[in-house]
């Protein structure tokens, strides 16, 4: 995720490192193109919440579906929902790492101003077929609107 000046096009250096977060830090999985932003992040006035696919039905041992808010400032890691996780909104200790093939939510989610909330339309666990060998953690908010 790059933080850019809209009047240079210059990186913002303060925003995360050098103006780049990696949305691949505390994944599971980081095999190249198993988890990428496939919609636009929900900005508000204070935070970016950011989503992202993982390669559904691909393997059993995909990315987390960890939805993310990031102070728009700084970039700073503000909250997590890990939905597939005992506890979602607990950030991994150091050497711990999200989730292991949690629900995903890679669809656009919407923001209401008014009501200060952000709308997430979730999927499931992989493999998308056959869900027969998932958690109740899994369950819990698979296909649904967070």
């Amino acid at each position: 995720l790059f933080a850019l000046d809209a009047e240079t096009g210059e990186r913002c250096p303060a925003f995360g490192v050098n103006g780049e977060l990696d949305l691949q830090h505390k994944q599971p999985v980081t095999t190249a193109g198993q988890y990428e932003p496939t919609s636009p992040p929900v900005i508000t006035n204070t935070t970016i919440v950011m989503a992202g696919a993982v390669t559904d039905n691909y393997s059993t041992r995909e990315p987390s579906g960890v939805i993310r808010g990031f102070d728009v400032n700084t970039g700073k890691l503000l909250w997590v929902f890990d939905p597939g996780a005992k506890d979602p909104n607990a950030i991994p200790a150091d050497e711990h790492t999200f989730t292991m093939n949690s629900p995903n939510s890679w669809a656009p989610a919407v923001y209401d101003p008014k009501l200060d909330t952000v709308y997430l339309p979730m999927g499931v666990s992989t493999p998308d077929i056959w869900g027969g060998n998932r958690t109740p953690e899994q369950e819990r908010y698979a296909s649904s609107v967070l």
